[in-house]
């Protein structure tokens, strides 16, 4: 699948709130499995560790 991933930050009291989300079309089998598949399972980690590098390049 070829989606599009989005990070979007906001201004938070302590901080900055990052949300970051992925669209995009999903064949027929990929909606049909998503049910019984965690998707922060499977990408969560990916996402978490994209957020690394922003957060140290932000706090320096």
């Amino acid at each position: 699948m070829r989606n599009v991933a989005t990070v979007t930050l906001s201004s938070a009291t302590q901080g900055t709130t990052v949300t970051w989300a992925m669209n995009g079309p999903s064949p027929l089998i990929a909606k049909i499995m998503a049910p019984f598949f965690d998707k922060d399972t499977m990408i969560g980690g990916d996402f978490a560790q994209g957020l690394v590098n922003p957060k140290a390049i932000a706090e320096k």
